[in-house]
């Protein structure tokens, strides 16, 4: 092998016409490439290294003769890339610009032309390029081919020694025997990358420790952040993206037997409707592009399906992931199109029971520097640790009797149960209360005083005092839940607050733009659908028409429903939108807030869930756009 730069050099220079090796020339390009094999240097190093030069390149016009003897010019994004789609082409000299095509003698495979202007998207003074690029062969294959890191040994001491806290470890491997995809599968790779198949393999064959544990990372040397069941549904979604629809009805059924093993632990990374939400989510893509692209043949002309990392999605051949990246895109697709290789971005949602928003009350503070007292978590929180403590300083000696007492009932062993799980050894320790742990144990010694009304406690001694705490606490929660929609509804720094969160998993801007669409279930929120739903694809005139509906009386037959306490049943708060012609007002989101451990937590929830009746709106578009 020679690698003295000289001598190559030197060469590269006789072998042009002028001696001057030009690397924006496509026939010098090709010169260097024989000198490199001639000397002996590795293809993947010389497929690097004619990438990096072509990637500087401008774009370079050739021309290529027809099977009749005329000619025509085609553009190529990079000098290289006609190399690359004429293998062995005779190129000399004198056709520096100009260079001969053959007419293949059988048929071949389907050109992917790369280098197409893909969408730009324009959001204020942001540009996103879309445009996908060729990438190395070697860079490609590592990607899309390579097995799953960590290896599988490393990867079944971590099942096996699981820190479930910093003191316990735990086995989470489920019960043999362990699940492998069907053989037939394999045939995706590298459409379908081989990493997410073997990921998937994993996931089934690990328990579940809570909704966020193990964590990605536990299982690839990937990271990420989420609910661990969430996740594992959008890499099945890119799986069975890149299936057959035998392959998929092979996938279906091959996982849903090994989930069906009555055995199995109940908390399971993938259960059965993760499965059928990731094969829903199929049907809601492929009916919007074969929309969109009539004349492509699905899942043939799907080159590479990727989650969303930085890796993958560059070896797809986007540029600039931080900065081209779709706002809330969850699973990319590279598609072979007459237009050329275009990017497709998803959003996806599990099925039509999904929250669109999961944040918190600590976001109100962001939203409103000003907050009010009344809807401030801290200050709620403070006062409920402050009266649970003295409650329970001052009843100390009757909830050590429901420890003590023999035998022990049964609200005093639910107590002592929570406490070794939380390795508090002494009511003394639960306070001062200063951690979720410490406010759960006071507060489930409130519960065991008060006997649990209407609850598995019958035997507790329903303290008067304690029953008044539980129901003095339900005031005080259910006076903040109704303040902070208030609030949401008339405080404009709210209110803009809250529409600024929801746009990660609402983003009706990137739908409405076709940077993104959304699969949620079997339905697709696109351009198309939504223009179905609204009467309108601009966003400009959709975010204008964005209200809140605070809760209203719910009547029947005339008359208003009363709760158990004789008090008027409300509807759930929600968000609509109104256009600025007619009363209508089509509804998106219900609003919730909720306390996160009601009693005892340290926060509130503020989540937005899909209306049951805008699912039915946009169930009633997809059948209109893309038929039943």
């Amino acid at each position: 092998m020679i690698t003295d730069l000289n001598v190559i050099v030197k060469e590269w220079a006789y072998r042009v016409h002028d001696g001057k090796p030009d690397p924006n020339n496509s026939a010098h390009i090709y010169h260097l490439s024989e000198i490199l094999i001639e000397y002996k240097w590795p293809f993947e190093v010389i497929d690097e290294i004619l990438q990096n030069l072509n990637e500087i390149a401008p774009t370079t016009l050739v021309t290529n003769p027809n099977p009749k003897g005329k000619k025509e010019k085609v553009q190529y994004q990079y000098a290289r890339q006609w190399l690359d789609d004429n293998p062995g082409a005779d190129v000399s000299d004198e056709y520096e610009d100009e260079v001969g095509d053959e007419k293949p003698e059988k048929k071949v495979k389907k050109k992917i032309k790369y280098g197409e202007q893909g969408k730009v998207i324009k959001d204020g003074e942001v540009t996103r390029d879309k445009t996908l690029r060729k990438v190395s062969s070697k860079t490609e294959k590592q990607v899309f081919s390579s097995d799953i890191e960590p290896d599988d040994n490393i990867f079944d001491e971590r099942n096996q020694n699981y820190n479930v806290t910093k003191k316990k470890k735990k086995d989470i491997s489920n019960p043999p025997p362990p699940y492998k995809l069907p053989s037939k599968l394999l045939k995706t790779v590298p459409k379908v990358p081989k990493k997410y198949l073997q990921m998937i393999e994993r996931m089934v064959n690990t328990q579940r420790v809570n909704d966020f544990n193990p964590p990605i990372s536990h299982f690839t040397d990937e990271k990420g952040a989420g609910r661990i069941s969430a996740q594992a549904g959008e890499i099945m979604t890119l799986a069975v993206a890149g299936m057959t629809d035998d392959q998929v009805e092979l996938f279906q059924e091959s996982l849903n037997k090994h989930l069906d093993d009555p055995n199995r632990p109940k908390k399971q990374v993938i259960d059965k409707s993760w499965v059928e939400a990731a094969v829903n989510n199929r049907k809601a893509m492929y009916k919007r592009l074969k929309n969109e692209y009539p004349d492509i043949n699905l899942p043939d002309d799907i080159v590479h399906s990727v989650w969303d990392t930085k890796t993958d999605v560059e070896a797809m051949g986007l540029s600039d992931y931080e900065k081209n990246k779709g706002f809330s895109s969850d699973m990319y697709l590279s598609i072979n199109t007459p237009k050329g290789v275009m990017l497709d971005e998803v959003s996806l949602k599990k099925d039509r029971n999904v929250n669109f928003l999961n944040s918190g009350a600590g976001s109100f503070k962001e939203w409103d520097p000003d907050l009010p007292d009344n809807i401030n978590q801290n200050v709620y929180v403070k006062k409920m640790r402050t009266r649970n403590e003295k409650f329970f300083k001052k009843n100390l000696s009757k909830i050590n009797k429901l420890l003590t007492d023999k035998p022990i009932s049964k609200s005093g062993q639910a107590l002592r149960n929570l406490m070794d799980s939380k390795g508090i050894t002494n009511l003394e320790d639960a306070i001062p209360i200063t951690s979720r742990d410490t406010g759960n144990v006071v507060w489930t010694a409130v519960h065991a005083l008060a006997g649990r009304p209407k609850t598995k406690f019958p035997d507790s001694p329903k303290n008067p005092s304690a029953i008044t705490l539980m129901e003095q606490d339900t005031k005080e929660h259910n006076k903040f839940v109704s303040d902070s929609i208030d609030a949401i509804m008339t405080n404009k720094k709210m209110y803009n607050g809250m529409m600024e969160e929801i746009k990660a998993e609402f983003p009706l801007k990137a739908v409405s733009t076709t940077e993104e669409s959304m699969a949620i279930g079997d339905m697709s929120m696109d351009k198309r659908t939504m223009k179905s739903v609204f009467g309108t694809d601009d966003y400009e005139k959709i975010k204008d028409g964005l209200v809140a509906i605070p809760p209203k009386p719910i009547v029947k037959d005339g008359e208003p429903v009363l709760d158990k306490n004789g008090e008027p049943k409300m509807s759930p708060p929600y968000m609509g939108y109104q256009a600025k012609v007619g009363d209508e007002v089509v509804p998106i989101a219900e609003i919730k807030t909720r306390q996160d451990g009601r009693g005892y937590g340290s926060g509130f929830k503020f989540e937005m869930k899909l209306d049951k009746r805008f699912a039915k709106k946009l169930k009633e578009a997809n059948n209109k756009v893309y038929g039943e």
